[in-house]
């Protein structure tokens, strides 16, 4: 009988350890994978790394809704919480209330809100503007910028008058 208490004990042990919760992964994008991991509170969390060198480029949370687009990786938090990070190096955009994907003139660009802010992306010129007051216009975007207007092409150059 006292043999059996060492291999038993190993096999108890071994079982054991190999319970253990794995992170699960499935695949978001081309090159990018979506992962799960369990906190010690039992909550599931969500994060998204790069499949080629396994780098996290969105560290894992509590999102309802992850979605990666052209430039970006949309995490959704709650109805109207949204967490927005680089595709390409998982570098953070910003927390907004909304964020679209707006295209006119064949020229695409992305607009998050939040509370008195507008952030605009240009793909084009990979240029980033936060304005305090927009008006859409036909042939152009007015931005309110430090106090100051600025009007700008949807292509995100700026326009001189």
């Amino acid at each position: 009988m006292k043999k059996w208490i060492g291999p038993m004990l190993i096999v108890l042990l071994w079982t054991a350890a190999g319970c253990k919760e794995t992170p699960r992964e499935r695949i978001l994008a081309e090159g990018l994978a979506l992962y799960t991991e369990v906190d010690e509170t039992g909550d599931t969390l969500t994060g998204v790394r790069r499949t080629a060198d396994s780098t996290v480029l969105v560290v894992p949370a509590a999102y309802r809704e992850v979605r990666a687009e052209e430039h970006f990786i949309v995490c959704r938090r709650g109805e109207y919480s949204y967490e927005v990070f680089f595709r390409k190096d998982g570098k953070r955009l910003g927390k907004f209330d909304t964020f679209t994907r707006m295209v006119r003139d064949s020229c695409d660009y992305y607009l998050g809100t939040s509370y008195r802010t507008s952030c605009f992306y240009f793909p084009k010129q990979a240029q980033v503007v936060r304005a305090q007051e927009v008006e859409i216009q036909p042939c152009c975007i007015r931005l309110k910028v430090n106090g100051v207007w600025q009007e700008r092409d949807f292509e995100g150059r700026g326009i001189s008058r």
